[in-house]
């Protein structure tokens, strides 16, 4: 996530941040730390470092702290927030152990904490001692009651939404209207399964964030769902879409999910004419393995080098330069031994040659005709960054195809869609109803796809 969709969301879901945390633990973190009692900025910068949910970078795994998310910690405006400063402060008084970095231009990338300088605490945290739990920004006592009223404020709260397209609003509008009852009873029934599960992750770094979102979703199992500007997509900061297929499984086992097969790639090759891509998907060949052979890979590596070539694929779909993208793939591959037949670029194969070239005639049509026509219509371009405007008009079509799948939703008693996953959902249905459920939400996307000229279909697992 970058910086404006943190911002969005942390803006417009304060209180669903909220978390629990033992009454001991609190006892002892305000007798060390008095300031926290308050100074209310400090007191959020340590809910964040030590509680979460956290927004963390995909390729280092440091918890992100965006300068918009300090100066609405700290309770000011953005222009007038000292961000270095608190944090500096914060240090000085809190955390002496806290490193950080800074905003970086050249990669876009926003603050990332290097060492909170709280493991021990945020292992104390995780330890579930059972006794009694209050709100950490509240205060109030974590009960059932208190949990309930929590998901009625920001029910509220997300109802006072403006939305940019009217699909996110039947999206989240759909969705919003679950009982918190829904999502409350599976994560309690498998919470310890899950959390043994996430207890099993390889570095200490990672445990410590599943068993975080964990906590995270155990206090909020509800998710809401906000727009962001410049963006076709809604987002959630809670919940069991934040977790890794087979944590979210766990916890709440039984629901069938949905995807969108190599949508974004199908979209881009209609969109701008990548005619080999198009020719592929068309065919119903995959185009991940295709991409594989073309490079060389040999097939019982192609598992381990999928992921990799995938990503090389949209980075280079989403305007990463040609010759990032291929030491990026290439050192990516060297690291988990993929053992190649040919020495070839990423970017020579067959499949990325015809991307890039028609990348390169749709930018310059964009800055010839001053846009191009996204699901919903025209979208002017305004100098922005390329790659964030191919992203905002390649998610409009994704928004208008699975919106089919909520249309479908809306009007059947057969089964109820749980989970938005951008290009996806996850869904609950009943074994007897589940192939005529399926065929339903297949034929409304291969409908939709189709009136757009777009080779994509809905896979169900």
């Amino acid at each position: 996530m970058n910086d404006n969709i943190i911002h969005a969301l942390v803006v417009q879901s304060k209180l669903a941040g909220d978390r629990s945390i033992a009454v001991s633990l609190y006892s002892d973190l305000i007798d060390m730390h008095p300031l926290l009692k308050t100074n209310e900025g400090y007191k959020r910068t340590t809910g964040y470092f030590l509680l979460g949910p956290h927004f963390r970078d995909e390729d280092t795994g440091y918890v992100l702290y965006p300068s918009t998310m300090i100066a609405q910690h700290m309770g000011v405006p953005y222009k007038h927030a000292n961000t270095t400063r608190h944090l500096d402060d914060y240090k000085r008084d809190i955390a002496p152990s806290l490193e950080y970095s800074g905003y970086s231009k050249k990669d876009k990338k926003c603050r990332a904490i290097l060492d909170t300088g709280m493991t021990e605490l945020i292992d104390a945290v995780l330890e579930e001692k059972p006794e009694k739990k209050k709100y950490f920004y509240s205060g109030v006592v974590a009960n059932e009651k208190n949990q309930l009223a929590l998901d009625k404020q920001v029910h509220q709260e997300a109802k006072q939404q403006a939305f940019f397209y009217s699909d996110q609003r039947l999206i989240a509008g759909y969705l919003h209207r679950h009982p918190f009852s829904t999502f409350k009873r599976p994560v309690e029934e498998n919470y310890e399964e899950a959390r043994a599960l996430a207890r099993t992750a390889g570095m200490p770094k990672q445990r410590r964030h599943l068993l975080l979102q964990l906590q995270a979703t155990r206090d909020n199992p509800k998710p809401y769902y906000y727009p962001v500007e410049n963006n076709a997509r809604i987002y959630s900061q809670s919940g069991l879409i934040l977790m890794p297929k087979e944590l979210r499984r766990t916890l709440w086992p039984g629901l069938f999910e949905g995807d969108l097969q190599s949508a974004q790639a199908g979209i881009m090759a209609t969109l701008w004419g990548a005619n080999l891509t198009s020719q592929i998907l068309q065919d119903d060949v995959s185009l991940w393995d295709e991409l594989m052979n073309q490079m060389g890979i040999v097939p019982e590596h192609k598992a381990r080098a999928k992921p990799i070539v995938k990503q090389g694929y949209y980075s280079v779909g989403y305007g990463m330069k040609t010759g990032d993208v291929n030491r990026k793939v290439g050192t990516e591959l060297g690291k988990v031994y993929i053992k190649r037949q040919k020495d070839m670029r990423f970017s020579d194969s067959a499949i990325m040659t015809d991307l890039l070239q028609a990348r390169e005639r749709t930018e310059a049509r964009i800055l010839k005709e001053g846009g191009m026509y996204g699901a919903y219509g025209w979208m002017p371009y305004y100098g922005q960054a390329m790659p964030s405007f191919h992203s905002h008009v390649l998610q409009t079509y994704e928004l208008a195809i699975v919106a089919e799948c909520f249309k479908v939703a809306s009007d059947s008693q057969d089964f109820r869609i749980m989970y938005y996953q951008w290009d996806g959902f996850s869904f609950s249905v009943a074994p007897s109803r589940e192939k005529r459920v399926v065929t339903s939400l297949q034929n409304a996307v291969q409908k939709k796809a189709r009136e757009y000229g777009i080779y994509t279909k809905l896979v169900v697992e």
